[in-house]
């Protein structure tokens, strides 16, 4: 989008949303989502608000979803002008998948200050009418509620912009992709017929990264399945060169996360869950529990929680390891350990100096809203969903205590191996120097919710 000069009635909305920037004038240059917000207001004019919505399906009214119409409008237009031969190539329930993500995310955004504004209006009688007024005069609106318009209009960028990232991305490095992951199965002739195979998307699978972009799962037409990480995903490449390692010197292997780094994203192979077919697989899968706890545990592991592991069959496959190497620090007034995110009654407890720090094992917490929850990997358990980082689905009678002697088992053959070899593994070209350019993650506070 081309950089616009700012006409006089928009300032007072540029300057009150961007107070702490560059107080804009009409001989600035406006930045990039002003562009975007005159647009949408342009659309404002084009598009009813009782227009049919193919965002609301069958009779469903949403006042939200009409209100940011407009904007999801303006990123598809957008889209279109820079990547609009393989967007079309797209089928349509695809676009609809992408475009319904922006129009989720922009109703989040909208909805408590319309919400408010609606309870601040002596006139209107319901929410409805209220949104139909302030849709047909939107520059009103938005001037009093300014920092709403700079937020649509930057989520909206952001969302073009990651859905080209996507595309482009992905049409760069299929070749790499199709050799290591799929056995060179896809038609791979030219890049529209690459776009073509994509039958769906599963968007929103993380917390956002780098200006809203998340974990997406990309689903082919042939049965295939690949997955695209907005971030770098070097620490997951190096905890495979961990694990090669350590499945030479075991009986039992490992499996782990086959992946592709590229700086800034990566993708990684789709593991499928699979239960285990019988208890001798179970036994097996806790041993291996076991087993990477001892390496999770010696390489200061946090954050593997349930979501975080994929049971394949008798093989447990961790799929995220942005927080490795979790550091701790002396407080220099108590000389205590303390841990970055914790408080100083959970050091004392031992806890963050434990395996359990690794969210592995059961262990229950109190959230935010004051309810209590387990999310381990080994604990959790959702009844009547599927429990895909267990080996068994159901989980009626779940109880990883009945497997402890396994995955005691498990650990012991793990630590052994790394006191043993403890010189070559922390030597100058030792193994963990392999970690050297991984990128992890620090988290200064609770994320309990």
């Amino acid at each position: 989008m081309k950089k616009i000069k700012l006409r006089k009635k928009h300032i007072d909305i540029v300057n009150k949303s961007r107070f702490y920037f560059e107080e804009a004038t009409e001989k600035n240059n406006a930045p990039q989502w002003v562009a975007i917000f005159l647009s949408a207001i342009e659309q404002y004019k084009r598009i009813s608000y009782a227009s049919d919505n193919k965002y609301m399906p069958g009779d469903e009214a949403d006042c939200f979803v009409a209100f940011v119409n407009p904007f999801v409008k303006v990123a598809c237009l957008e889209l279109m002008s820079t990547y609009g031969v393989f967007y079309k190539s797209l089928n349509e329930q695809v676009q609809l998948e992408l475009e319904f993500q922006l129009v989720k995310k922009l109703k989040r955004i909208c909805s408590s200050t319309l919400s408010s504004g609606f309870k601040d209006n002596p006139v209107d009688t319901d929410l409805n009418t209220y949104v139909g007024f302030v849709y047909k005069k939107p520059l009103i609106f938005f001037k009093e509620y300014s920092v709403l318009a700079r937020l649509l209009s930057m989520h909206t960028d952001y969302w073009v912009q990651s859905v080209a990232k996507l595309i482009k991305r992905m049409l760069a490095d299929f070749n790499e992709i199709d050799a290591l992951f799929f056995s060179k199965k896809f038609d791979i002739s030219s890049c529209e017929a690459i776009v073509k195979m994509i039958a769906g998307l599963q968007l929103d699978l993380s917390d956002p990264h780098e200006q809203g972009q998340s974990v997406t799962i990309i689903e082919f037409n042939n049965g295939e399945k690949l997955v695209y990480k907005p971030k770098s995903v070097m620490a997951e490449h190096s905890f495979g060169v961990f694990v090669e390692w350590f499945n030479k010197r075991i009986d039992l292997e490992l499996k782990y996360l086959p992946v592709i780094d590229k700086g800034c994203y990566g993708w990684a192979k789709y593991i499928e869950y699979k239960p285990c077919d019988n208890d001798d697989e179970i036994n097996r899968f806790y041993t291996r529990i076991g087993m990477c706890s001892a390496l999770l545990y010696v390489l200061r592991g946090m954050d593997y929680h349930h979501e975080n592991l994929i049971a394949n069959g008798e093989f447990p496959v961790f799929i995220d390891h942005e927080m490795l190497f979790y550091p701790i620090y002396v407080d220099p007034e108590n000389k205590e350990l303390m841990a970055k995110s914790n408080s100083k009654s959970d050091i004392q407890s031992g806890y963050y100096e434990s395996i359990l720090n690794t969210r592995l094992y059961p262990i229950v917490e109190k959230r935010v809203n004051g309810t209590m929850s387990d999310v381990s990997a080994v604990g959790h358990c959702s009844i009547n969903k599927i429990n895909a980082h267990l080996p068994a689905n159901d989980c009626s009678d779940h109880d990883p205590a009945k497997y402890l002697s396994y995955i005691t088992d498990g650990f012991k053959a793990v630590y052994n191996i790394i006191v043993e070899n403890k010189d070559d593994l922390l030597g100058s070209d030792g193994l963990i120097s392999c970690f050297a350019d991984s990128r992890v993650t620090l988290i200064k506070s609770s994320i309990m919710t």
